[in-house]
Formats: structure tokens, C-alpha cells, sequence
């Protein structure tokens, strides 16, 4: 235990400190009102180039790496077209670097190889149509290379992707094509990691697949078609045999949006106004993995005009479900492109960062929310494409869960000790712009000393969480 030096902390506060007190109170205010926190140091991406707009449209993470893919020409300044790599733990765009001629559509890593869908023709300036696979370690483009195509169509000979599932040595793809390496292949079909073709051929028509998703030993598909299910579709993963789920979903709309899995809850989404016997299930619906059957789960969207849902990505953390896209709800017009509803009740919470246009990535990674998109702005703030938030700071109660912990002295010249009751916490120390300073791990419960005296004077939010939630304190370093 250190010795608790004396200080003046505990005489007034003098007036410049005062005035931080109340410049980070407002600050704080506006960007947690809602219950949101912006990491105003993360990166973001900017396009200059003729064919806008520019956009974030996909997101991995592997090894603490985020990898990004859309319509960019430059990450933080460093010039990256339309792929790019960053370090989470640091921020810093790596050197990392690969050249697709068009847009990357979607991103997924496995086992060393990153790989990439989209609009391109060539990726390094080697051929690659719409698929290509990259080394992870220096962005070479390797040989896989499966021909996706239309035979006999004139001026439609190379096939599009749409999703991609790596699993094992098996990778399964979904689009708009009629043949894989010259045999027939309606939309939807599997290659081994080596791009050869595997005998995986389920029942699909000549309508695109939009979405697929692999869960236990199903695919799930989603996509405008009316065969051999109605929009929403699942597969046995190993014999492509057709699966008895079935959400039947009632749509009007020509494209279908995302699923997601998580647990042992499911939800699907798209242009729909209900599911089954379910007619008020409008744009997202949580489903039964197995039957189909609708759940006992409302959101409040609004179906129809002028309310326009179209939902683009879906992330679930253990309280939450977050959803992005091209969004603007008939109930509320401060709902816009991003919000978050309950999981287990599907009502919706304050958490409105309303971005200016569409979000169409996102991921979780460890107490973050990486959101990509087309937009400009942010949570009150200019943001260009890219975003980060930290969902340790977004809870509706600011509370959380964590008590018997106290914080002294505060004011302070620089040493701070937390009286700690929990076991397993981190703390964290974040400035005015919610940078993280400082970070500190126990393993039990104790008496924890924090040195900060290395920092400028001024106002800083302590953070401390244990698995039963977190709590924060505002402080003020003289």
C-alpha cells in the first residue's frame, strides 16, 4: 500500500477549475444525454473520387485488427482505396494495403486470408471479379479465384456476390449468378478454400440471394425471391437438403436485409409487415432458430409511408439490439439510420446518435460499437463515415450496477485512490474527448492508488466495470 501523500486537495476549488468543471459537465452532457459517447480520436475515412458517394459498407475484426471495405480513397489522410486495415488497440491505420478498381461490398477473415466482395474487376491490378482472397500478412492476392458468371446472357457474363460465409475449409456464396467454375449454380452455392467447387447445390430460383448467415447446421438466406420459400429460407449446411423453417414473411420490397443470431435468439429482417400469422412485424421480427415461428417480440417501427425502414446491419450485445441503415420511423423523427432496442422486449431506448445518412456496417468489439456508413455527421458531431462508441458510457442509467466503491481525494494534485469492493474490474481514465488515458486491471477487491500526476490539469471521467456493470465519476486534476 503507498503512503497517502498530503496535499491541498481538499481545500476549494479555485475558479479555472470551476470553469473546467462546467466547460466538461456540458460537454459530457451533450454527448451522453441520450446515452451515447463518441470517440471524437477515431479514425475516419474520406472519398474524393468521381463515382460518389463515398460509404463504410463492410467491417471485420480479426486479432485486434479492423478491417474496412466501401468506397473510400483515404483512411486519416493515409491513402487506401476502398480496403484498409486499422489497429484498435492503437488507432493507427496500418500498412496493410490492397487495390480493388471498384467498391468492396463485403469482408470476412479466416484463417490468415482476408477475404473481399464487390463491385471490382481486378484487386492489385490481377483479375478478380466480384470475389478475391487476400494474404493477411502483406495484402497479396492469392490464387483462389472461382468464375462466377451468367453463361449464354450477352453483356452479363461475370456473376455478382452478395454474401459470404467461410467455414472450415468451405466457403459458401450467395448473389446473382447462374453458374460457379462453368457447372450450375443458381444464386447460391459452396467452393473449398482452394476456389474449386464443391457438390453443395440447393433448391434456389433465378433470383438473387441477399443475405446468408450460418448458424448450428443450417444456412439461412434471405432475398426477394418467392421459391422455394417466400423471401426467407434455410438449408441444410451439409447435404443442401431444404429446411422445414419458415418465417413466410408478407413483403411488397424487391430486396431483403440482414440476420443475425445470437445465442439462442434470432431475429430476420426486410421490407415485410409481419411474419406467419404475426401481421405486425413490421422491417425486423425475432424468430424461432428451428420453426420459423415468430416470437413473442414487437418493435415500434411504423410500416409504410412516410416512415422508410430499411435495415442494413444488426449487432446484439446481452442487453441490446442495435440497428442501422436507411431509416426514418413514422413514430419518432429523432430516430434516424442507428438506434438500439431491448432484446428481450424489443421497446426502444433513448440511444439516438442519428447520423445525417445511412449506416450500413456495424460490429462489436470488445465495449465498442463501430458503425460505417455514408454519413458526414454524428451524434452532434462531424464524423466522416467511420465512427466509434463506447458502450461502457451508453447505459441508460449512468449508474450501472457496480456499488461499494468510493473515489478520494477529489479535487486532486495527481494521486487518487478507489476503495474497491467488486473483484475483476478494469478502470479507466478518459480526458474531455473521451480518449483514453490510463487503464488498470484488479483481480480482487482493494484499495487501488492511481498516479496522475503526468496528466494536464483539468476535468477527467473515471470509469471502473466488473462483470455486474460499471459506474463513472467525474474528477478534477489541478
Amino acid at each position: 500500500m503507498k503512503e497517502e501523500k498530503k496535499n491541498p486537495d481538499l481545500s476549494p476549488i479555485n475558479q479555472s477549475s470551476m470553469k473546467h468543471i462546467v466547460v466538461f459537465l456540458l460537454l459530457w452532457f451533450s454527448l451522453s444525454l441520450s446515452g451515447q459517447q463518441l470517440d471524437l480520436n477515431f479514425p475516419q475515412a474520406n472519398y474524393a473520387g468521381p463515382n460518389g458517394p463515398g460509404a463504410v459498407n463492410a467491417m471485420a475484426v480479426y486479432d485486434d485488427v479492423l478491417y474496412l471495405g466501401g468506397n473510400f480513397t483515404s483512411i486519416e489522410g493515409n491513402n487506401r482505396q476502398h480496403l484498409a486495415a486499422i489497429d484498435l488497440k492503437t488507432g493507427q491505420v496500418l500498412d496493410w494495403k490492397a487495390t480493388p478498381n471498384q467498391p468492396v461490398k463485403g469482408i470476412t477473415v479466416a484463417d490468415g486470408v482476408v477475404y473481399i466482395w464487390g463491385t471490382f474487376t481486378a484487386v492489385n491490378g490481377m483479375a478478380r471479379n466480384s470475389l478475391a482472397a487476400l494474404d493477411m500478412g502483406t495484402g497479396a492476392v492469392t490464387s483462389f479465384n472461382p468464375t462466377i458468371s451468367f453463361p449464354g446472357i450477352p453483356g452479363m457474363q461475370t456473376g455478382t456476390i452478395e454474401d459470404v460465409v467461410v467455414q472450415g475449409d468451405t466457403i459458401f456464396l450467395a448473389g446473382y449468378f447462374l453458374s460457379i467454375n462453368g457447372q450450375p449454380r443458381l444464386n447460391l452455392g459452396a467452393v473449398g478454400t482452394d476456389g474449386s467447387l464443391l457438390d453443395w447445390q440447393p433448391q434456389t430460383s433465378t433470383i438473387p440471394f441477399n443475405h446468408i448467415l450460418l448458424a448450428g447446421d443450417l444456412i439461412y438466406g434471405s432475398g426477394p425471391f418467392y421459391f422455394p420459400k417466400n423471401g426467407l429460407v434455410a438449408y441444410n449446411r451439409w447435404t443442401a437438403e431444404l429446411s422445414d423453417w419458415d418465417p413466410d414473411p408478407n413483403f411488397p420490397g424487391n430486396t431483403f436485409g440482414p440476420l443475425l443470431v445470437d445465442g439462442e435468439d434470432m431475429w430476420v429482417s426486410g421490407p415485410f409487415s409481419g411474419v406467419q400469422f404475426a401481421a405486425d412485424r413490421p422491417y425486423l421480427a425475432k424468430v424461432d432458430r428451428l420453426t420459423g415461428q415468430p416470437e413473442n417480440w414487437e418493435t415500434e417501427f411504423g410500416y409504410g409511408y412516410p416512415g422508410t425502414v430499411a435495415i442494413e446491419a444488426l449487432v446484439a450485445d446481452e442487453e441490446h439490439l442495435y440497428f442501422g441503415g436507411s431509416i426514418h420511423p413514422l413514430f419518432s423523427d429523432s430516430l434516424q439510420h442507428l438506434g438500439r432496442l431491448d432484446r428481450q422486449t424489443g421497446k426502444f431506448d433513448d440511444w439516438r446518435p442519428t447520423p445525417d445518412l445511412p449506416v450500413q456496417a456495424m460490429l462489436r468489439y470488445d465495449h465498442y460499437l463501430i458503425v460505417g456508413g455514408r454519413f458526414s455527421s454524428i451524434a452532434d458531431q462531424s464524423r466522416s463515415l467511420l465512427a466509434r462508441f463506447d458502450l461502457e458510457l451508453s447505459a441508460v442509467d449512468p449508474g450501472g450496477t457496480v456499488k461499494k466503491w468510493s473515489l478520494f481525494p477529489n479535487p486532486s494534485s495527481g494521486w487518487i485512490r478507489i476503495q474497491c469492493m467488486e473483484e475483476d474490474i478494469v478502470i479507466r481514465v478518459l480526458d474531455i474527448t473521451g480518449r483514453e488515458v490510463l487503464s488498470r486491471r484488479s483481480g480482487q477487491a482493494a484499495s487501488i492508488d492511481l498516479d496522475l500526476s503526468h496528466l494536464a490539469a483539468g476535468p477527467y471521467m473515471v470509469v471502473m466495470a466488473s462483470e455486474r456493470g460499471s459506474e463513472r465519476e467525474l474528477i478534477i486534476i489541478r
